[in-house]
């Protein structure tokens, strides 16, 4: 009797590369900006109510996450778009999402690594 959540799986991948500059400088931290992209996996089984399985509960959701971020020695911000590649839910009158767009910004308040020179 009661309510039971099914077993659940989730899996991410992420790959970020450094596009601007190519070539870190010898000295110093410069202004980069990163491409990267981000897959999600997320596999729900199907929950349990009273003892039996609800067919309209669970199923598979597969994200691609392509973004762009910029960051300086103080400062990150960049943005991302959530797109569902795969949306196999189970049960007839399921809603299924389009897409997600997150943006964040970042503010160091310390940095302690920082040489001398970029210290106040």
């Amino acid at each position: 009797s009661g309510y039971r959540l099914g077993n659940s799986f989730h899996t991410d991948f992420a790959y970020y590369r450094r596009v601007v500059p190519w070539i870190l400088p010898d000295q110093g931290l410069d202004n980069q900006i990163w491409v990267g992209l981000e897959t999600n996996l997320i596999r729900d089984g199907t929950n349990r109510v009273g003892g039996m399985n609800d067919p309209a509960t669970g199923g598979l959701v597969w994200y691609l996450d392509p973004g762009i971020f910029y960051g300086t020695p103080f400062w990150t911000t960049g943005m991302a778009i959530q797109v569902p590649v795969i949306q196999n839910l189970n049960g007839p009158d399921r809603l299924y999402g389009s897409f997600r767009l997150f943006l964040y910004f970042e503010y160091y308040f310390m940095m302690p690594s920082l040489p001398k020179w970029a210290q106040f």
